[in-house]
């Protein structure tokens, strides 16, 4: 018997939120991906019929959407009277942290445009940063663009998912490939520093083998050249 037959679970269900079906969504997210997310599941999960979860949040598309904004929410933005690089390199930081802790829902994040009052909120924070730092006009919206597609883009290579093998094969085909020396001596002589902690040449997510320290070094290098401009 579903926990809605009853009349004492209808009326405790009748107080569920949109913020606890979000919750509960991304949830579902963090432990099994997002492709495990339907509304079917969900509603399981709380004890709901799924009607009553479109009648809350909209399909799931929508649901989708607000659970865009929930993360989005958690990003504390700098004080808007920190100088414009501190602003942008604590910003990405912060960015990096928020979004890292749910890697399975990172890479939905990144790839599908976002429309909300917390994306909003992040753009008019950033675009001030980058007004006192003197650019205007086409200019403006060049960095703009550069340092929020740094930011997020990063944030997507980073924690991709892991190949889906499960017995080191991803590992030992890199290993494999690179193990000549004649194409790749550049990639060999740097293996004991780099593997599994550069781009192409990992075969783990940033979930279990994180790049901050490289990250960090991209914002410096991004900001520096901003200034220089």
């Amino acid at each position: 018997m579903s926990r809605e037959s009853t009349g004492k679970a209808s009326t405790s269900r009748a107080l569920t939120t949109p913020d606890e079906i979000v919750t509960a969504a991304l949830d579902i997210i963090d432990r099994s991906g997002i492709d495990a997310l339907t509304m079917r599941r969900l509603g399981s999960e709380l004890g709901v019929f799924p009607a009553s979860l479109y009648w809350h949040v909209g399909n799931r598309s929508q649901l989708l959407g607000l659970v865009c904004e929930k993360v989005l929410s958690r990003i504390e933005l700098p004080p808007a009277d920190l100088p414009w690089r501190d602003w942008l390199f604590t910003f990405g930081l912060r960015t990096r942290q928020v979004i890292g802790s749910h890697p399975r829902f990172a890479a939905y994040f990144v790839s599908n445009i976002q429309t909300s009052q917390s994306s909003l909120d992040i753009a008019e924070h950033t675009i001030a940063a980058l007004r006192r730092a003197g650019f205007a006009g086409h200019d403006l919206v060049r960095a703009y663009n550069a340092v929020t597609g740094a930011v997020f883009g990063w944030i997507t290579g980073e924690f991709a998912a892991n190949p889906k093998d499960t017995g080191g094969s991803a590992r030992s085909a890199i290993e494999g490939l690179t193990a000549d020396t004649d194409r790749y001596p550049n990639i060999r002589d740097l293996w004991p520093l780099a593997a599994n902690r550069a781009y192409m040449l990992r075969w783990e997510s940033g979930s279990g083998s994180p790049l901050e320290s490289s990250f960090e070094t991209m914002l410096n290098a991004l900001l520096n050249g901003l200034g220089r401009v």
